[in-house]
């Protein structure tokens, strides 16, 4: 699965422990199965990457080193292409879904509004 993966650093933490990420980083080799795309570092120390993850094992294994140190938001991702495909086959069911509904509440005579209910005294609900 394609996936977007943004960390960012833990307020608070010390540059001691900004060193000992890097360095980390510098002799982390990802696992078989998670294959990195793209990766970027922002200038804040957020990390930005595109992954291709085969297995939610393999992913807990990938990010498992940097989980103390950062806050992770994980998005799967697809092609535009993908995207608009499932967007259209949406489309149709939710128009399909739509006339449907509309042709039942015809057969079913007009709809009804409820009343707008007013408190009287004392709590009590009466229909205005």
């Amino acid at each position: 699965m394609l996936c977007a993966v943004i960390g960012t650093p833990v307020p608070g933490r010390s540059r001691k422990e900004d060193r000992k990420y890097t360095t980390l980083f510098q002799q982390w080799t990802p696992p078989a199965g998670y294959d990195i795309k793209a990766m970027y570092f922002g200038l804040d120390d957020t990390i930005v990457g595109l992954v291709d993850v085969q297995t939610s094992a393999v992913f807990c294994e990938a990010i498992f080193p940097w989980v103390l140190g950062w806050e992770w938001k994980v998005i799967p991702v697809i092609e535009a292409s993908e995207m608009l495909t499932i967007v259209q086959k949406f489309l149709c069911l939710a128009g399909q879904s739509s006339r449907s509904l509309a042709r039942n509440s015809d057969m079913a005579g007009r709809h009804r509004r409820p009343l707008p209910v007013q408190m009287g005294r004392l709590g009590a609900a009466t229909r205005a």
